[in-house]
């Protein structure tokens, strides 16, 4: 996951390089089809990470989802 994030930084954050993150990882896979399941649900959620790295690749998916979020990150 931690590679991915380091990758993500070298390219544009634009909707195709997203789509390519989520296909290359398995934990941002599984993320994207809950996401979906549960918003459209009606569910509320939230997403802990160590890494704000982590958080970025997050945030990019959620705006090329334009899914609503909030961020706390200790910054």
């Amino acid at each position: 996951m931690m590679d991915l994030c380091s990758a993500s930084q070298d390219s544009e954050s634009n909707e195709k390089s997203i789509h390519e993150l989520v296909r290359m990882s398995g934990k941002l896979l599984l993320l994207d089809r809950l996401l979906q399941k549960l918003v459209a649900s009606g569910h509320k959620t939230l997403v802990f990470s160590q890494f704000t790295m982590v958080l970025d690749v997050i945030e990019d998916l959620l705006v090329a989802r334009n899914l609503n979020w909030v961020r706390l990150d200790g910054s």
